[in-house]
This record gives C-alpha cells, sequence and structure tokens, in this order.
C-alpha cells in the first residue's frame, strides 16, 4: 500500500470520477484506474462502484476512506513539522473575508504571519458568505474569515469569534429616535437603507421580517456599510445595521435596541477538513487561531 494510492482514491472520491480526479492530481487517468484496482487486489475487496455516472463508494470503500485520509493528514502534518523545523516552509494561502468583520485585525493577522514565514505568498480575495464557502469547499480557498447570519456548514471545520448584534440605526432627528428599545415592527412602513442581496446583514433583515410578519420597504440599496450609515445619519432612511458600527458615530445616529427577534451575526473562522490542508494554510490555520484566540 502507498501513499499515492489513497491520494488517488481520496480524489476520486471526491471527485465522483476517474477524469476529473486524473486532472486534478495530474496524471494520466489510466494511471489513477491502475493505482486503485492493485490497492483493492492488496485489500481483497472492491473499494469503488464503477456502475453509475458516478463513481461511488462501496460498503468496503465507505469503511476505508477515514483511514486514507488519516494517513494523509498525518503525512502532511509531518512534512509541515520538519519544513518548520527547518525554517523553509514555503508555499501559497489562499484567504477568502466578508466585509465588515470588525473583530478580526486583518493587518495585524497578515502581518504576524508574514513575520513568521516570510517565504509564503497570501492571496486575499472579498466575497460574500456564499460564494466564500463554495470556494472553500471547491478547494479554491485554503480558508476564510467570514460573517453568518446562521451556524456553519457542518462539512466545514470552524471557529466561532464573535457574536455581533444588529440594531435600528435612525438619524438624532427621526420620529423613532425617542425609543431606546423595541421590537422589528418599528420598521414596518419605513424607507429602508439596506445592503444587497446576499449579504449576511440583508438575510438577517428579511429573516427578521418574516419573524414579524411585515414587509421590508427597501428604498436605498448600497454594498457600503458606511454609505448606508451616511444616508441613515442625514434622514433619507432608516436601518438595521451591526450595533459596533452604529455605537462609532454616537453624535450622528440614534440606536435602538431590539427586543424581538433579536437578530446577530456571527463571525466565524472557515476551513475545509484539516487533514487536507496544504502545509502553508495549516501554519496560517495555527497563527490564525492562535491570534484570534488572543485578541478575543
Amino acid at each position: 500500500m502507498e501513499l499515492h494510492q489513497l491520494a488517488y482514491l481520496v480524489a476520486v472520491v471526491e471527485e465522483g470520477s476517474f477524469t476529473q480526479a486524473a486532472a486534478r492530481m495530474r496524471v494520466a487517468q489510466p494511471g489513477i484506474s491502475r493505482q486503485i484496482r492493485r490497492l483493492e487486489h492488496e485489500l481483497g475487496e472492491s473499494l469503488l462502484d464503477r456502475s453509475g455516472p458516478r463513481i461511488r463508494l462501496t460498503s468496503a470503500g465507505d469503511a476505508f476512506l477515514p483511514h486514507a485520509r488519516s494517513a494523509l493528514g498525518a503525512v502532511s502534518a509531518g512534512r509541515h513539522s520538519i519544513a518548520e523545523l527547518r525554517g523553509l516552509l514555503t508555499g501559497r494561502v489562499a484567504l477568502g473575508v466578508t466585509a465588515n468583520l470588525p473583530v478580526i485585525d486583518l493587518p495585524e493577522l497578515l502581518a504576524e504571519f508574514q513575520r513568521r514565514h516570510a517565504a509564503i505568498r497570501i492571496s486575499l480575495t472579498e466575497t460574500s458568505a456564499d460564494p466564500l464557502i463554495e470556494h472553500i469547499r471547491a478547494g479554491e480557498l485554503d480558508l476564510g474569515l467570514a460573517g453568518l447570519a446562521g451556524e456553519p456548514p457542518p462539512d466545514l471545520d470552524s471557529r466561532l469569534l464573535a457574536t455581533l448584534p444588529l440594531v435600528i440605526a435612525t438619524a438624532r432627528d427621526d420620529p423613532l429616535a425617542h425609543h431606546a428599545g423595541g421590537p422589528l415592527n418599528l420598521i414596518d412602513g419605513r424607507p429602508l437603507i439596506s445592503l444587497p442581496h446576499g449579504s449576511t446583514l440583508r438575510e438577517l433583515l428579511e429573516a427578521g421580517c418574516r419573524h414579524a410578519g411585515i414587509r421590508p420597504n427597501i428604498s436605498y440599496e448600497t454594498s457600503s456599510l458606511q454609505l448606508l450609515l451616511d444616508l441613515t445619519a442625514h434622514g433619507v432612511g432608516i436601518t438595521v445595521a451591526p450595533a459596533w458600527a452604529v455605537h462609532a458615530h454616537p453624535d450622528r445616529l440614534h440606536t435602538i435596541t431590539l427586543s424581538t427577534p433579536v437578530l446577530e451575526a456571527r463571525a466565524y473562522l472557515l476551513w475545509k477538513n484539516s487533514s487536507a490542508t496544504s502545509p502553508a494554510a495549516r501554519a496560517f490555520l495555527d497563527t490564525a487561531l492562535r491570534q484570534l484566540t488572543t485578541n478575543r
């Protein structure tokens, strides 16, 4: 039994076909097929059901796959340890982030990582939560820092960094400005300023309105949280926004704490099955967990 046979098996299972697995592993398809046949012969069991349009695991393959992944993960971790010992860790980390995460000092995190691993290159992509998750699943991103409206997907590893409550925000002279707190129904019928569809803030707002039995009257839509707050401060409309952002402008905005429903986003660090993480990505994950946990 050889490591490359295990890697080929995992690739075929994850891709669902020998052709796509061969492209991912950058080898010829017959080579992958031949090596997996040898692995099955050695084990005395068929690991893959090849009868359908998509390759599936047999019961034996389902039992064997976690051990194959564990072995590959152990080897990757061992190589990472040796590379760190020699100070020769190189490679690339693809990091995705969603906007408006105040609990994360991203420049400080990246600077700290570069001090530790100057030979590793970082690529940074800003996107919304759903595409970020899909990019991690597809292996196009190694890790993600994301604000989510609900729980993280169970197929990804995660670490909760912070809970971020939402509030109603108005101009200081708005008719609602005498309210210190109240239900989301206070916004009913009022012109609203919101972030666009696909944003965590919009998802939470619409879920809250469904819960309250009202329809949000979105009059202005912007992808900039700062512009959203500026428009609110000028009385163009009212908004539902993160409390931390509204509290940063006490002289311009009035805050109404939501009593029902309580709306909150959650900031997470996300990554895919640590056994499949590259040494460079593993090094970044270690740095991020250490720093973000320390700063909470």
